[in-house]
């Protein structure tokens, strides 16, 4: 079975960005998992390698939570497969 979103977000964060405990698509990226600017890219990077995609955000872009994550990955590479 293909993991989702979800699944491959929370793997990344464990074991790339030293993140623990309960992850879920309410986690706020900086003010719950204190996610520095290095593993944010790192997180980026590797959902772009995995989905063969580039994430185009801008300062204008609203992610600031997993499921924020989850929802652009859904409309933007999910959608079109």
């Amino acid at each position: 079975m293909t993991p989702t979103p979800l699944e491959i977000i929370r793997k990344i964060l464990t074991e790339q960005c030293e993140c623990e405990g309960n992850i879920a698509e309410h986690t706020h990226l900086v003010k719950d998992l204190e996610l520095e600017s290095i593993y944010l890219l790192t997180l980026l990077t590797e959902l772009e390698n995995h989905y063969q995609m580039v994430f185009e955000i801008t300062e204008d872009s609203n992610i600031h939570t997993v499921g924020d994550i989850v929802d652009y990955i859904k409309t933007n590479v999910i959608a079109h497969e």
